[in-house]
């Protein structure tokens, strides 16, 4: 029995790194990389939720923003190059927090954590933003006497820290009167 040699070729090599190792053919060396990203979750966190509660103040507020501009000693042929920076923010931002979903959902390891911290913060500062007024008085008259004892006390030492400031005056509200 007779044996014929042939020359194996770049194809029949790619067509047999295929057939053994597909992972390997699709991404190249890159399939078996280690994730050298580190871990950040509090930071993400911390990082996701200001990124967001600016944006946020920055959308509800343009009305601020134009009064706050014809205020200020900015000239008015500048005001719609400072409008349209902001509105490259907003666009960009959403583009990044879309970027930040799939990359949760797709990858894995430190990035998917990182990048879940940061929505996780977005989603904590849309929480804080949009709760209305009402909903934050109730919580505090839902406190029993302990509590409400502790923070007349921590009232009371803020107070002598800083007087003229009373916490039970204190209100939550937004720039934007919600």
């Amino acid at each position: 029995m007779a044996r014929t040699l042939t020359k194996q070729t770049h194809s029949d090599f790619m067509l047999r790194v295929r057939r053994l190792e597909p992972k390997f053919h699709v991404q190249g060396e890159r399939a078996y990389a280690k994730d050298r990203t580190p871990s950040r979750r509090t930071l993400s966190t911390l990082l996701g939720f200001g990124w967001i509660y600016t944006v946020t103040a920055i959308a509800n507020g343009r009305d601020h923003i134009a009064g706050s501009l014809r205020e200020g000693s900015l000239p008015a042929e500048y005001h719609p190059w400072i409008f349209a920076g902001l509105t490259v923010l907003l666009a960009a931002s959403a583009v990044m927090i879309l970027l930040h979903i799939a990359r949760w959902l797709f990858h894995g390891g430190n990035k998917k954590r990182n990048s879940g911290g940061i929505l996780l913060g977005a989603l904590g500062a849309l929480m804080l933003f949009y709760t209305p007024a009402s909903l934050w008085t109730q919580g505090f008259g839902m406190l029993d006497g302990h509590s409400r004892t502790v923070l007349s006390q921590a009232g009371a030492a803020l107070e002598d820290t800083l007087p003229g400031i009373r916490i039970e005056t204190v209100s939550f509200v937004a720039s934007s009167g919600r």
